[in-house]
């Protein structure tokens, strides 16, 4: 595949290198630098897009690159409020959007054991579910994404909690605890606490390789579809 990286950070250049490694041809990677060309990306004639930028960029690059009917695999997180929107775009544009969160396939498969759990858990009003996020000193969003997803999908389940909250939380609130120290890759702990017992659900990053590797199985499964996506779609597919 040709494949445009959009943010070259730690993020962007590991994708890259294990994209060249795999064969794919790296048409152009957008940085702060060069960030105009994004305007005129379809000249490089790329398959797909990979956007890892930062919260405050991500919404422009991905109503650019879907005006110009690239389909993107979009990692960066913080943005959320705009996602009907950036679904709208990507329909009416008959485009293609793959967003996550987290691109691990273990995190992925974390996904899918937190939501069942948290089914199971709903039965038992004795345990107070609440998440730890730990992550390296330079990340700008807290709380995570992942850690907001393994919210949303607890909140589905219990009746009593109607939203998150970091640090703080009421009595129909679930505790984000949001921590950043050294260079952490990310480390993700659901608890379910009582008076008797603990449950908790854990994934911990030794490095990037799973994030990488999940992106650029993401693009493979992108690039000849149009519509909207999530890494749960992806799973389906490759565990065909």
């Amino acid at each position: 595949m040709k494949i445009a990286i959009i943010g070259y950070g730690k993020m962007g250049r590991a994708i890259g290198q294990l994209a060249k490694k795999q064969g794919h041809e790296i048409v152009i990677a957008i940085n702060s630098a060069n960030k105009h060309k994004i305007d005129n990306l379809k000249e490089y004639n790329p398959d797909v897009a990979i956007e890892f930028s930062t919260p405050s960029s991500a919404v422009s690059n991905l109503e650019k690159l879907i005006e110009q009917q690239i389909p993107v695999v979009c990692g960066t997180t913080a943005w959320h409020d705009k996602y009907d929107h950036i679904c709208k775009l990507t329909n009416d544009h008959k485009s293609a959007l793959l967003y996550a969160s987290n691109y691990s396939v273990g995190m992925n498969l974390m996904f899918r054991m937190n939501e069942q759990l948290a089914k199971v858990m709903s039965k038992f009003d004795t345990y107070s579910p609440s998440i730890t996020e730990i992550h390296h000193i330079h990340k700008l969003d807290a709380p995570s994404g992942t850690a907001v997803t393994l919210a949303e999908q607890i909140i589905q389940e219990q009746s009593g909690i109607d939203n998150w909250e970091l640090d703080n939380t009421n009595d129909n609130s679930i505790l984000i605890n949001a921590v950043r120290e050294g260079e952490v890759i990310g480390t993700h702990h659901v608890h379910y606490k009582s008076d008797i017992d603990d449950i908790t659900l854990s994934h911990i990053a030794h490095n990037r390789d799973g994030f990488v590797a999940g992106a650029l199985l993401a693009t493979e499964y992108l690039h000849t579809r149009k519509g909207i996506f999530t890494m749960q779609d992806v799973l389906s597919w490759a565990l065909k």
